[in-house]
């Protein structure tokens, strides 16, 4: 099986699996207890949180860990306080958008005009505002200039939230230079395990946490922590550097693999601007995108049709018809090819092979 899913989940790399065996036998504890069984669990926590937060430029007191990137998309959005208009793009995740229409504020998408991002004084951002936007999308890799966006968040007296999860591993990232008041992260998208995520929140943000009950994460984020879990994201945040080395040969690989889905008559979604080197989204007009991925699993390759969150779902990719609003037939006929380090020449060539076999037998 070729694995080219790479955005909805990463293999869990050997270095996390090794530490998270490690700390097995001291992770069981509740990192709340005052005995020593609870120090050992909250001392394998406290150094997860600072391997997380040196991965992301911040301090380890302004790293909340959540179970899901969901949750710290949720306990991103709703913390903040005194808005009273929301400035979104069209391309935003449902984490990130379903999250901003629970909010019960206005919401303004703002337009990407020919699949380019606008500047930020196209934005039209004021006092009161909650700027929400994905650093890199995880459908066709788009990145977005979340620091121009955040600079002119601020000066017009704005908020800033940044889904930051498929950008962590994908681009350089530090919190500090973006000047957002709240980022999202993700282990799964960087080798680690899934339930495990975290939520940077700038210190001196208007920002109070949506959930009740304990004080753990400093209030913001109550309930028990999986420590094991976050111990694994501690591990994959270490390997950062590394998976950053690797993206030259991965976005070679890339390129590589589209140049072959143009040669079979596909349409590639997002190029018209700068793109994250982990994936291709592509189009094969008359086709219908959940068929392909069935088939293509059939086939040997596990590839998406969009957000793996919406997987099941026969419908239009909402992110192309953003992007493309005259042109629903890409969206409709939209596959995500997506890499990581662990992905090979042959890989590529075989999924080609397999794709050509697919798209010939395949009836529109």
């Amino acid at each position: 099986m070729i694995y080219l899913d790479h955005h909805a989940a990463t293999p869990v790399s050997p270095e996390v699996r090794a530490a998270m065996d490690a700390a097995r036998d001291r992770a069981w504890a509740n990192a709340s207890s005052a005995h020593r069984f609870g120090r050992e669990a909250r001392a394998l926590l406290e150094d997860a949180r600072a391997a997380v937060a040196e991965a992301i430029g911040a301090e380890p007191a302004s790293v909340v860990f959540t179970s899901t990137g969901t949750e710290a998309c949720h306990v991103g959005l709703a913390g903040f306080r005194g808005l009273r208009r929301v400035v979104m793009s069209p391309l935003e995740h449902p984490a990130v958008a379903e999250n901003c229409a629970a909010l019960g504020l206005p919401v303004h998408r703002f337009e990407m005009t020919g699949g380019r991002p606008p500047p930020a004084e196209a934005l039209g951002l004021r006092e009161g505002d909650l700027l929400a936007v994905t650093w890199v999308n995880h459908e066709t890799g788009t990145i977005l200039p979340v620091e121009d966006y955040c600079r002119a968040a601020r000066e017009a007296g704005a908020s800033s939230f940044v889904d930051g999860i498929q950008a962590l591993g994908k681009v350089p990232v530090n919190v500090r230079a973006l000047g957002a008041d709240a980022v999202a992260f993700a282990a799964q998208k960087v080798g680690g395990p899934t339930g495990a995520a975290a939520l940077f929140v700038r210190r001196g943000a208007p920002h109070d946490s949506p959930l009740l009950g304990g004080p753990q994460e400093r209030g913001r984020r109550p309930g028990t922590p999986d420590v094991e879990r976050f111990v694994g994201f501690g591990a994959a945040a270490k390997a950062i550097p590394g998976r950053l080395a690797a993206m030259p040969r991965v976005a070679a690989l890339r390129d590589r693999l589209e140049a072959g889905l143009l040669a079979l008559g596909a349409e590639v979604n997002g190029r018209e601007g700068p793109r994250a080197a982990t994936v291709t989204d592509v189009s094969f007009r008359g086709r219908r995108g959940p068929v392909l991925v069935a088939a293509l699993d059939l086939a040997g390759v596990a590839c998406s049709h969009g957000s793996a969150c919406s997987s099941g779902l026969d419908e239009p990719s909402k992110v192309l018809l953003g992007l493309y609003p005259d042109d629903p037939e890409r969206a409709r006929s939209a596959l995500r090819l997506s890499l990581g380090p662990e992905t090979t020449g042959d890989d590529v060539d075989r999924a080609l092979a397999a794709i050509a076999k697919v798209i010939g037998a395949a009836k529109p």
